[in-house]
């Protein structure tokens, strides 16, 4: 029997193998994409972050000593969090939903993924600064979680 050797393309940013080219270099658009939320330094708090943080689902964390944490499942309240950010933010089905395929299309799915990644930064601001205030904060230092509204 003979056996052909696999040829593989690898991903430079987390090095996933693909089968194709194509595949490899839509996964390294995908990383360049990525913002590095543990490296921002400046970031402006809207009023739809405070709607999403309102409906965040609270619960308890029995890990180690126990602490609160955000309902990784169900950050939202239900396990369909792209539905349930939707409804949060009043974010329109038309131009944004892919009715053929009855689920939100890739630009609507990367809008609301990177809304609800931005939590982390609001979480820090508001905790840390202990306001709710709307406006752009900067990070005291680089590697802190010390936030201060500058406008």
């Amino acid at each position: 029997m003979k056996t052909e050797e696999m040829k593989f393309f690898i991903c430079d940013s987390c090095g996933h193998k693909y089968s194709n080219p194509e595949e490899a270099k839509s996964c390294e658009q995908r990383h360049k994409e990525e913002i590095d939320f543990d490296n921002m330094k400046e970031f402006e708090l809207k009023q739809v972050h405070l709607d999403l943080l309102k409906n965040m689902y609270v619960d308890w964390d029995d890990c180690e000593f126990g602490a609160p944490c955000i309902n990784p499942k169900r950050p939202y309240g239900n396990s369909d969090v792209e539905d349930d950010i939707a409804e949060i933010i009043k974010f329109p089905k038309k131009g944004n939903w892919d009715f053929e395929e009855e689920m939100w299309n890739e630009e609507a799915q990367k809008k609301m993924f990177k809304l609800h990644k931005e939590m982390q930064i609001v979480l820090q601001i508001v905790l840390r600064c202990q306001n709710f205030k709307l406006g752009k904060y900067r990070k005291k230092e680089e590697y802190g979680q010390d936030w201060i509204l500058v406008k």
